[in-house]
């Protein structure tokens, strides 16, 4: 798997398409690292996201800046009656 990503972000990079490589989930701990490193290695510098850690991140900013979502979009239910 990891040849293939490599040689799929590798071509992207070359051709001009891509200046950051974003995984499709991929919950497998250091294929972001080490793709990065190999890109590293073969040719400039690209940054490799892995989507789960970047998840993860982004929620805990969320947290940390007291942000919650929007109830302009998100409108809470409708009250229901109940039925003891």
């Amino acid at each position: 798997m990891r040849g293939r990503t490599a040689r799929t972000a590798r071509a992207a990079v070359a051709a001009r398409e891509a200046d950051v490589i974003v995984l499709g989930c991929t919950g497998m701990l250091g294929v972001a690292a080490a793709l990065q490193e190999r890109l590293a290695a073969e040719g400039p510098f690209v940054p490799v996201v892995d989507p789960t850690g970047a998840a993860i991140m982004w929620l805990e900013s969320q947290v940390r800046l007291g942000v919650r979502p929007s109830r302009a979009t998100y409108l809470p239910p409708r009250p229901k009656d109940r039925i003891a």
